[in-house]
This record gives structure tokens, sequence and C-alpha cells, in this order.
């Protein structure tokens, strides 16, 4: 029988975290913090692009390996307020009705959990939200997620406190492209940079492939000459909408709809068809 993953952890391979260290803009000298370190695969990354400021953070001390600036705590219970310029990962996904009671216990006890989130949330929403709370004024960051809370009902307050705090910068939205070995989800690589003036687009990046992802693919994805790639700019989102990566003429005509729909039926406007 498989064991157990009690702290919804999923490797990232190394190859997409040296794609994701490449969405930074930010100088070497740059304060980094991987919030759920791992084995140390971002902290190896960022270290390969010659950052020197990096501390990982991992509950589970099982996974640390011999990293002197990793220390064995629970990200929800630092207290970090606008100290880093950098933040970048791959957040623990683990759904409420599965944690761990101890890891229960901690998010009852958590003000921004109880403010924003709710037990159809997933674990990874207290690490987007925390790490927001602890970058710097113009600090950047980079996440994988999979992408459900990007449109769910019970993820608006989320959304609206990251629209709050600063602007997305770009998004990579990789469908049903496996990624981690055994899940089968639709994941994204946003970038959030924390500043109230915001950024007129959003840059979307969509790729359309269910070959696993390596670096010669990844490097194709961000030159822009995969085939399997469309790619478009968006107006920013805003509160209380769901996050739709369409082009604007789509979301345009989804609009369209659902407003109709409101005092027609579906089919005056559209044809039905299975």
């Amino acid at each position: 029988m498989k064991e157990k993953n009690k702290y919804g952890q999923y490797m990232t391979p190394i190859d997409v975290a040296d794609f994701m260290v490449n969405l930074i803009k930010k100088g070497k000298a740059s304060k980094c913090l991987e919030p759920s370190s791992g084995r140390g695969v971002f902290i190896d990354s960022l270290q390969n692009h010659n950052f020197k400021d990096i501390l990982g953070i991992e509950y589970d001390k099982v996974l640390i390996q011999e990293f002197s600036n990793v220390i064995n705590k629970s990200f929800i219970t630092c207290e970090f307020k606008n100290e880093y310029d950098v933040i970048i990962g791959n957040p623990p996904y683990i759904r409420w009705k599965n944690l761990e009671p101890e890891l229960k216990k901690e998010l009852g006890s958590d003000e921004l959990w109880n403010k924003l989130c709710n037990s159809l949330c997933d674990y990874s929403s207290i690490f987007i939200i925390k790490s927001i709370e602890a970058l710097k004024n113009m600090g950047e960051l980079i996440f994988i997620t999979s992408d459900y809370w990007f449109s769910t009902t019970h993820a608006k307050n989320m959304r609206n406190y990251i629209l709050e705090n600063g602007y997305i910068e770009c998004i990579y939205h990789f469908n049903e492209t496996p990624i981690f070995d055994g899940v089968r989800a639709s994941f994204v690589i946003f970038k959030f940079v924390k500043d109230t003036s915001k950024s007129p687009t959003i840059n979307v990046t969509k790729y359309f492939s269910k070959k696993k992802l390596n670096r010669q693919i990844l490097d194709s994805i961000k030159d822009g000459s995969n085939c399997n790639v469309v790619s478009f700019e968006i107006p920013q989102f805003h509160k209380d909408e769901n996050w739709i990566l369409a082009p604007t003429l789509t979301i345009q005509q989804i609009n369209k709809y659902e407003k109709s729909c409101n005092n027609q039926t579906i089919g005056h406007i559209c044809d039905i068809g299975n």
C-alpha cells in the first residue's frame, strides 16, 4: 500500500525550478525565501543562479538535507512582515479534510486563514497569503500551483486579497501536462508583484501537450518557438471575479453569455450538443 502523503508534498523537477528562477527580475543580492523547501531543489537552483541570501523553511524534518540555511519549522507560524525580495517555490497541495490534525489546529488559530479561507480551500492557499505578507514592496512571488483556485467561489476572498496587494505579471498554464509523478491536475506557474500601482496587462502563456516537461520544452515555451504554445495579453483581473485565462474577445463573449442567461435560457443564445 502506498504511504499517505501527509503534508501534500510533490517534488518539483529541477528543470521546472530553473524555469521559475529565471522569471526573477530582482538582483542577485535579493533576500530570497523558499517557504516549503522539501529536498532543496529551489535552493539549489537559486544558488546555481548566483543568489546568495536564501532561507528555506521545511516542516517535515525527514526531507531536510544538509543545508545550513534551512530551518525545520512551520511556515504558517513564522512571523514575517515585508522582509523578502523574492519568494519562490511549490507550496504543498492538500485539502482541509485530508490535513493532519496538528495542521488543522494550526490553521484554526491563524487569523489570515480564518479571515480569507475556509474548509473547502487547499493548504496551498495559506502559503500564497502568508508569502504576500512576507514580501517587501515590489517583491516577487513565483509559485507553481494547481489552477483550481482561479475560479472557485470559495477562493474569491484570497483572489481579492492578492489583487488588493499587487498584481499578476505573468501566468504559464500547463493544462493537463504531466509535471509531478502520479498527479493528474492542471497546473500554473504564476508571478505576483507586490505593488499598489497596477500593471495594465497580464502575459498569459498556455501550453497544450501531454508530453512531460523537460528543459528543452521549457526553453521553447519561454522563447515562443514551441508549436503547442498560445500566448496573449489580458487586462488585470478584477475583484469578485473568476480569473479566466482566455483572450479578451473570448472573455467578452463569455460575459455576454452569462449576462444573457440571467433572463433567458441558454438555448436562446447558443446551440446545445453533446
